[in-house]
């Protein structure tokens, strides 16, 4: 990694992008007041194809806020991935070389995440070397959370080759864990040091929520693939950076709260969650997200976290073959049938689609 930097991150060079869809006023008013609180400067706002009354709610935002808001409104929501690439391409084109750091719309940074960014930065240099940081999202992210626990950043991305936690390689100790009494406990908050000079840990990549680049690494980069529509871009997008010789530095001390659940918890999967995710799975009542999620993790896996096309084919045959009889067995043959074709897509790099 690049030594460290020869002059300090400043408030001034960052700039702060988001992207919003439906009716989230309330949510995106935390964010800008977490914003304003870091003494932030800027924010790009894309609105994902909200409609006129939301519009009007983001404008009287933007002549109440303590920063300087740009809105940019994309005629259609066209998913996260397409968002930031608007948000990004503003940013670049009207404010120049800028740091970027993109939040979710309900991301709120902690008051000790700047001064994390910054003591990050005197150890590296993020404006001439490829590298990028990427803020500590709490329990949601247990993996990420893990990761900042442990020290050790490759688990986050799971195995390589896995279809989510699915390998052919552990069938004995992913049976042992599901015949446990009790799920193993997942890493908490207060297991983790999040002070600002918290030691950085080496990842893959991670969420778009809280990841941090200057703008001049998007040159080599790239922009997010829109044709992910949901799911995974954010992955393979910030994984670019380590596929070009670049790190991305999780910072335990960045910390960034979210003010909303995941869709885990949400309409793509029931209440109820089972100790085996391929019942979840059968169980979705969203397809289109059940299909995006399957068929982009295939996809993604089989290309950039791979032990080779063998195990990846095994773990996708064994991954196939589950769907089918379980959707048998729990009379969801539709959902069965929607996990096959998103494997096959994923596997042969059919992408494209809409919300």
């Amino acid at each position: 990694m690049a030594g460290p930097a020869d002059q300090p991150l400043s408030t001034a060079d960052i700039v702060a992008l988001t992207v919003t869809y439906g009716r989230r006023i309330a949510l995106i008013r935390l964010c800008v007041q977490s914003l304003e609180a870091l003494g932030i400067p800027r924010l790009v706002i894309v609105g994902n194809g909200v409609d006129a009354a939301y519009k009007l709610e983001l404008e009287a935002l933007k002549t109440t806020a303590n920063l300087a808001i740009t809105i940019v409104h994309l005629d259609k929501n066209v998913g996260a991935g397409a968002g930031f690439t608007a948000a990004i391409r503003h940013a670049r084109a009207e404010l120049g070389d800028r740091y970027l750091w993109l939040l979710d719309d309900d991301n709120c940074p902690r008051p000790g995440a700047l001064e994390a960014l910054r003591h990050a930065a005197k150890q590296c240099d993020p404006l001439h070397s490829l590298i990028a940081f990427t803020s500590l999202r709490g329990e949601r992210f247990p993996l990420w959370l893990n990761a900042a626990k442990t020290g050790q950043g490759e688990g986050v991305f799971y195995r390589k080759s896995s279809i989510s936690s699915l390998d052919v390689r552990r069938i004995p100790e992913f049976v042992l864990k599901r015949l446990r009494s009790s799920p193993p406990s997942l890493p908490l908050m207060t297991e983790v040091d999040s002070s600002p000079e918290a030691q950085g840990v080496d990842i893959p990549g991670g969420p778009y929520g809280g990841f941090f680049i200057h703008s001049r690494h998007i040159d080599v980069i790239g922009y997010p693939d829109e044709r992910f529509v949901l799911y995974f871009d954010d992955l393979e997008w910030t994984n670019r950076v380590r596929r070009h010789g670049g790190h991305v530095v999780l910072v335990p001390g960045c910390v960034v709260d979210d003010a909303e659940g995941d869709w885990a918890a949400g309409d793509a999967q029931p209440t109820g969650r089972s100790r085996f995710f391929m019942i979840d799975l059968l169980r979705s009542e969203n397809p289109k997200r059940l299909y995006y999620s399957i068929r982009n993790n295939i996809y993604f896996k089989s290309r950039y976290w791979s032990d080779g096309w063998v195990i990846t084919a095994a773990n996708v045959t064994m991954f196939v073959t589950l769907a089918l009889g379980l959707g048998l067995v729990l009379r969801r043959p539709r959902n069965a049938w929607t996990m096959v074709s998103a494997a096959f897509d994923g596997v042969t790099g059919r992408l494209g689609g809409s919300l």
